[in-house]
């Protein structure tokens, strides 16, 4: 017959797997009670609060782990994630570092360090990370989906669908394979195809809410008052200054296309089209809104 602790533990992690941090919570805390130094316990904890967004709280579980067990580079990673939830990035990266020194050749402790990396804006770093980490466990779906994110940011959308498309075939079945070949249409050109990929990340997972709010933002520039609105976002993403570049533009050609020998009647056309562009920049917002709200979406 199991120890009672070891059967407490097991349910917290069926419970952590089942996405029921809360109940996952209720078990620990009955296992910890029973046995505070129980180091794989408080480790569990963490989770199990970081999961409700709970970082405070965690970040006292995963240091209470961290005091029992100071070799651990899991608990080290765990630590390293909450201290970035709680925007304390430069601890952040040294427990990651930390984690990499105990343990490099574990794929997952280069993913989180990758992630930070990320979400802090240096993607070189980022990206070389990623590529370690596959070259330790090819087939890290979560590895394959960050480095499509890095691409995309890049403009290298041929290695952006590259990585989407490794991680659909290698989980086909998955939410999150689905979720992340969506962002990258979305971010490639593709709305209508990235909105279908989201509604099946939705059909396999219609429990996640981020991805309740993705497939809202992509359905909203689908409906026929919020394509251009979509098209005119990507045209000025690809300027210099993005809105002040069109302004330059715009300008420019007023005053340089008299010289130039343009007809006044073009150059008039040309005026009231990028007035119509501004208005329309301003209300295509409030416009989706209105549609969705009158012909809401088909999930």
């Amino acid at each position: 017959q199991p120890d009672p602790t070891e059967l407490m533990r097991r349910k917290a992690v069926h419970f952590l797997q089942a996405e029921r941090p809360d109940l996952a919570v209720g078990q620990l805390e009955q296992l910890l009670a029973t046995d505070p130094e129980d180091d794989h316990g408080h480790y569990l904890m963490a989770h199990a609060l970081a999961e409700q967004e709970r970082h405070d709280e965690a970040l006292h579980a995963i240091r209470a782990a961290l005091a029992l067990d100071a070799d651990c580079a899991a608990y080290h990673r765990t630590h390293g994630r909450v201290q970035m939830e709680l925007g304390h990035n430069t601890r952040a990266e040294k427990s990651m570092l930390s984690a990499l020194e105990l343990d490099p050749v574990d794929a997952d402790n280069y993913r989180a360090y990758a992630f930070l990396m990320y979400k802090t804006g240096h993607l070189d770093k980022a990206q070389r990370l990623c590529e370690k980490g596959l070259e330790l466990d090819p087939e890290s779906g979560s590895l394959h989906a960050l480095l499509s994110q890095i691409h995309g940011e890049e403009q290298r959308t041929s290695d952006s669908r590259a990585s989407s498309d490794k991680v659909l075939q290698l989980d086909p079945d998955s939410a999150y394979s689905h979720a992340t070949s969506a962002i990258d249409l979305f971010r490639r050109g593709h709305p209508y195809r990235a909105r279908a990929a989201m509604r099946e990340a939705l059909r396999l997972d219609p429990t996640e809410e981020e991805y309740h709010e993705i497939f809202l933002g992509y359905d909203r520039v689908c409906r026929p008052i919020g394509v251009p609105a979509y098209w005119l976002h990507r045209l000025t993403e690809r300027l210099p200054g993005r809105w002040m570049g069109l302004w330059a533009i715009a300008v420019g050609t007023f005053y340089i296309g008299p010289s130039l020998g343009l007809p006044e009647r073009w150059l008039s056309w040309f005026a009231f089209g990028y007035l119509g562009v501004v208005i329309y920049s301003w209300i295509a917002e409030p416009l989706m809104r209105l549609w969705v709200r009158l012909l809401p979406p088909k999930f």
